[in-house]
């Protein structure tokens, strides 16, 4: 195993000579063996919050889910640098260095691992924790349990599952960003008992908030020149979010053709693209960089000094997350939104989107249900998705359409138990009555519209201050 150590020296191992409030309380509680939940600011060190507990254990291993590969990454690559052994499972490693990993983990080398909820309904992550190798689970960003897991990452959902069979006692919720209904909601989903609380105040002294009202995007565009020409002579990073792909490039031309560095980032790009662009505006040669929300959880740039949403996101929780990425350094920087009313139609129609038909459902299970046939007729209890006309990423255990809100169906088909993901395998049961579906699909949108209706009266308002955002929050 590994040698314990006393809280100074942990602290000292990851280079921190203090804390900061709040850190010590949920530390104790921690090590106490308490479930725990954390609010605390963008760049506040919540990741030291568990990190110090892990490397003060005497044995076992623990587990931190995290939603980004990017972000799991970056968290090894430090802990590996300060000599704490750590590794991140993904997608990524194929045999015969996955089989290594997963050998030295079971092994107990590892002080903490990192892994995708995906990562979880894989055999043989099922498999270590069945074999009680890991002792505490952190599920970091964990508000997006409840804004992902819901629609995007259904495998959110089955955390808690997982860590039944795991048999972890220990298990605790962070994030940067949750109002006080998302918090009871995080904490129901996750299964805390009786967690130890610390909801500290996320807001940021050092950033500046502001709303600029623009009859159109031609006026937007404009305002947003005007704001990139002024902060010109400002070192730093910008960050400009737009809620398409289409926005995201017609704004990276308008400002290349402006003579400004741009860069642009989005999910469909490939994935060579996608690096060399964060590279570059990560390492400044490229200081602005026109994204949609898929340029968010892993930026971790200290000298960004200027996030302008060109578009209103979808909640008033995004709107701080993603501006949260602004002086991480603690330096002034500002967050400027350019709303258009026009805009919330782009945010109703996501909504919509997400919001499936009876009729959408039941087709996406039809769909299921023809291959369970096939794999039936071939002898097969349980298949694999293939669809013919939808696509399913191993990696992310859902389904990928351009043409039906497939993921958002297949959401509420798990969440209904219609669907069980097991391992790398899926069962298929009853498909359920129009009134319970119309129930899920009705509480789904109506929650996306309460948290969209925040962020609208915090951009109607006379005076959009950062303190009026994080009331509306709470």
């Amino acid at each position: 195993m590994y040698v314990k150590r006393n809280l100074d020296d942990a602290m000292a191992q990851l280079g921190l000579t203090e804390l900061r409030p709040g850190q010590l309380e949920v530390i104790d509680a921690l090590n106490a063996g308490r479930d725990v939940f954390a609010r605390m600011p963008t760049g506040y060190g919540k990741s030291a919050c568990f990190q110090i507990p892990a490397l003060m254990q005497e044995s076992g291993t623990t587990l931190v889910v995290s939603p980004l590969l990017a972000l799991m990454r970056d968290q090894v690559r430090r802990l590996v640098n300060r000599g704490v052994k750590s590794v991140d499972v993904h997608s990524g490693y194929e045999d015969p260095d996955r089989a290594k990993i997963i050998t030295d983990i079971r092994s107990g080398i590892y002080i903490i691992v990192y892994a995708s909820p995906e990562q979880l309904q894989k055999s043989d992550v099922i498999s270590l924790g069945k074999g009680g190798v890991f002792k505490s689970v952190v599920v970091d960003e964990a508000h997006c349990a409840v804004q992902w897991g819901h629609d995007f990452r259904p495998a959110y959902q089955f955390i808690p599952e997982y860590i039944k069979k795991a048999g972890i006692t220990q298990r605790s919720g962070f994030t940067a960003t949750a109002s006080t209904s998302l918090v009871e909601q995080i904490k129901s989903d996750l299964e805390l008992d009786n967690p130890f609380e610390y909801l500290g105040s996320i807001r940021r002294k050092n950033l500046d908030y502001d709303v600029q009202k623009c009859e159109d995007k031609n006026k937007k565009a404009a305002a947003l020149l005007k704001l990139l020409r002024e902060a010109e002579s400002s070192p730093g990073g910008k960050l400009i979010y737009c809620s398409t792909i289409e926005d995201v490039l017609k704004v990276h031309d308008f400002l290349k053709k402006k003579g400004l560095a741009v860069a642009y980032y989005h999910g469909q790009m490939n994935a060579e693209d996608r690096i060399k662009n964060e590279r570059n505006f990560y390492d400044g040669t490229v200081p602005i960089m026109v994204c949609t929300n898929a340029f968010g959880l892993g930026v971790d740039k200290p000298d960004i000094r200027l996030v302008v949403h060109f578009s209103i996101p979808g909640s008033i929780e995004s709107y701080i997350q993603e501006t949260g990425r602004a002086g991480r350094d603690g330096k002034p920087s500002t967050c400027v939104l350019l709303y258009c009313e026009k805009d919330n139609v782009i945010q109703k129609y996501f909504i919509d989107r997400n919001s499936p038909s009876i009729a959408t459902i039941r087709a996406v299970y039809n769909a299921i249900l023809n291959q369970k046939k096939t794999a039936k007729a071939n002898g097969n209890g349980q298949f694999e998705f293939s669809p013919g006309a939808l696509t399913f990423d191993k990696n992310t255990r859902r389904f990928i359409s351009t043409d039906t809100p497939v993921a958002p169906s297949l959401a509420v088909l798990q969440e209904h138990g219609s669907l069980i993901v097991d391992g790398e395998n899926a069962k298929i049961g009853a498909f359920p009555s129009e009134e319970k579906l119309a129930c899920i699909i009705g509480r789904k949108r109506e929650a996306a519209l309460s948290r969209f209706s925040l962020l609208s009266c915090y951009v109607n308002a006379e005076n959009p201050t950062q303190d009026l955002l994080l009331e509306l929050l709470d």
